[in-house]
C-alpha cells in the first residue's frame, strides 16, 4: 500500500511538472505562418515581452515561420519573439489558422497493477 501511494505522488508531481513545463513553453508543430522583416534591423527577443533579453539581430528582408501571436508578439521556434508591428513585420497567414492562443495540456493518470500510464495532449523536451 505504501509503495502505490508513493507511486501515486509521484505521478501526481511528474504530472505537475508537464503542465507547469508546457504552459511556459509556446509552440507549435506547424506554422501558422511567416513574417518578413521591413525595418532595417529588428530585435528577436528570449520572451514573450519587449523588455526580455535581446537573442540577436533580424535584418531587412529576412523570413522566419512563425507558430503563434501572442501579447502583440510572433513566436519564431522555440523562446525566440519579435514584434508583430506591421511597421517592422509582415505577415503571411498559412491557411485559416491564426489563432493567437496555445491549448494547455492535460494530463491524467492510471494505476493498475504496478503500471502507471501518464497521457499528456503535448509534451515539451528541452
Amino acid at each position: 500500500m505504501k509503495k502505490r501511494i508513493k507511486m501515486l505522488i509521484s505521478i501526481g508531481i511528474a504530472a505537475s511538472l508537464i503542465i507547469i513545463s508546457s504552459q511556459s513553453k509556446v509552440h507549435a508543430s506547424t506554422p501558422i505562418g511567416t513574417v518578413q522583416v521591413k525595418t532595417h534591423s529588428l530585435y528577436l527577443r528570449a520572451g514573450n515581452s519587449f523588455n526580455a533579453k535581446v537573442v540577436r539581430t533580424l535584418h531587412k528582408g529576412e523570413h522566419y515561420n512563425v507558430y503563434v501571436k501572442k501579447n502583440g508578439m510572433y513566436n519564431l521556434d522555440q523562446n525566440r519573439w519579435v514584434s508583430a508591428s506591421g511597421s517592422y513585420v509582415s505577415f503571411v497567414s498559412k491557411g485559416k489558422n491564426t489563432s493567437t492562443t496555445t491549448s494547455k495540456a492535460v494530463a491524467t493518470s492510471s494505476v493498475s497493477a504496478e503500471k502507471v500510464q501518464i497521457k499528456v495532449s503535448k509534451l515539451y523536451l528541452s
